[in-house]
């Protein structure tokens, strides 16, 4: 996890040397919320790093559960114009975090730590309400492999996502 930090940080330092646009977004799906810096870039290229993040807790009765998970991301997504002020984009974004989960009952209390890789291929549209201000959407594939943190278990999954941002470029 460490190398893919390192690489995301230095593809995203090359990128806003010749960056077109660089921006802060913000986007909200159904299981976690993510805080992006898209850099646009001449040809319609869209370099995206960014830091995810959610947090649940459940009580029912006597038992509580705890749900966090954290990480960093990095897309690369080509946008094509479809209509004035509107485009359509596809990509992938690479990530790597760590999930937790407590379950807490009153005998006993369960705990788990998993280390996850993941590929989203994605593909959305992005309306831009002036040359400052966009929102849009995306859908996809999270194609994943993750571990448990001092165990030999580990599994690859994969499932469909979708998720609703809003950007600023400056």
């Amino acid at each position: 996890m460490k190398h893919l930090k390192t690489l995301a940080l230095s593809l995203a330092a090359a990128a806003s040397l010749c960056a077109a646009e660089p921006g802060l977004g913000f986007s909200v799906s159904n299981d976690s919320n993510a805080i992006t810096a898209p850099i646009r870039l001449k040809g319609g290229i869209v370099l995206e790093p960014g830091v995810y993040f959610s947090n649940e807790n459940e009580h029912s009765g006597s038992s509580k559960y705890k749900y966090k998970q954290y990480g960093v991301e990095f897309g690369v997504f080509k946008h094509h114009e479809i209509a004035p002020s509107m485009e359509f984009f596809y990509g992938a974004s690479l990530y790597a975090g760590q999930r937790r989960e407590k379950d807490e009952y009153t005998s006993s209390s369960y705990k788990y730590i998993n280390n996850v890789i993941g590929l989203q291929p994605t593909v959305g549209l992005e309306y831009q309400v002036n040359k400052k201000v966009s929102f849009g959407g995306k859908v996809g594939l999270d194609m994943y492999h993750e571990k448990e943190c001092g165990y030999d278990s580990q599994y690859n999954s994969q499932s469909t996502f979708s998720s609703l941002f809003v950007r600023m470029y400056f």
